[in-house]
């Protein structure tokens, strides 16, 4: 059977994170909002190719364009806003990149253990058939638990 990750993740090393991550909740946390799905679905859809329009709309309202900023835009706001929407921009990009590794990771060890799941359930399946009562109890536990399949032994 390939074991395609061996890892053991130390008890310290995951209490340093688990540190860590509180730690940046809790900077961050004054400086962010929560949207609902509802306010979400009103919102402007803005991504990687709308950014540099509303970088460059920022320079010239504040610069070589600024007569032609309406009256109603307070390009004080916009300023905080272009610069809040690019810090935060950067923030997600270095969490995605760190979440599609532990994904990634968590990925090959789950289809690992799944993997050595099967066989043992396996195993136990074939020594059910014997009548044993111990591994009937074992088989008939880890079969409430496979996905959609039934006990053949306890139906016998």
């Amino acid at each position: 059977m390939e074991n395609r990750i061996s890892i053991n993740i130390p008890e310290d090393v995951k209490a340093a994170v688990d540190t860590k991550l509180d730690e940046i909740y809790a900077i961050l946390n004054p400086y962010l909002v929560t949207v609902s799905e509802t306010q979400k679905q009103s919102l402007l859809k803005i991504g990687d190719k709308t950014a540099p329009l509303v970088n460059k709309s920022y320079e010239y309202s504040t610069g070589t364009g600024k007569e032609y900023v309406p009256t109603y835009l307070d390009v004080t706001e916009f300023g905080k806003d272009v610069v809040a929407s690019n810090q935060l921009n950067n923030i997600r990009k270095q969490l995605d990149q760190l979440t599609q590794v532990i994904d990634d990771t968590r990925s090959l060890a789950a289809n690992d253990a799944y993997a050595e799941a099967l066989a043992y359930y396996s195993s136990v399946k074939n020594a059910a058939k014997t009548g044993e009562a111990k591994v009937k109890i074992i088989y008939d536990d880890l079969s409430q638990r496979f996905l959609g399949h039934t006990s053949t032994a306890t139906t016998k």
